[in-house]
C-alpha cells in the first residue's frame, strides 16, 4: 500500500489505473486494511479529472461499499 502512494503518480495510465483497482479491491476484501487504504486513497486523490478514460476515485468507491455492507464479500460466480 505504502508502494502505491510513493509511486502512482511516477507511473504509466495503465500501471496508475491497475495500481488504483488494486487499492480499491485489496481494502474491500481485507477489513483490516480498509482504514489505511482510505487514508492513501485520501493523499493520492485519483478520479477522472483530465484523463482520458474513467478511472474511478478511490475514496469514494471504497466507502460506497462499507456503505452497501459488502465489505468482505466475493462473487460466486465468474461471468466471461
Amino acid at each position: 500500500m505504502v508502494r502505491v502512494q510513493n509511486e502512482i503518480h511516477k507511473a504509466d495510465e495503465q500501471v496508475r489505473h491497475n495500481t488504483n483497482r488494486f487499492l480499491i479491491a485489496a481494502c474491500c476484501y481485507v477489513t483490516a486494511l480498509t482504514g489505511f487504504a482510505i487514508s492513501i486513497a485520501d493523499k493520492i486523490k485519483t478520479g477522472t479529472d483530465g484523463q482520458p478514460y474513467k478511472m474511478p476515485n478511490a475514496t469514494a468507491y471504497i466507502k460506497k461499499v462499507q456503505a452497501k455492507g459488502s465489505l468482505r464479500k466475493k462473487k460466486k460466480m465468474v461471468m466471461c
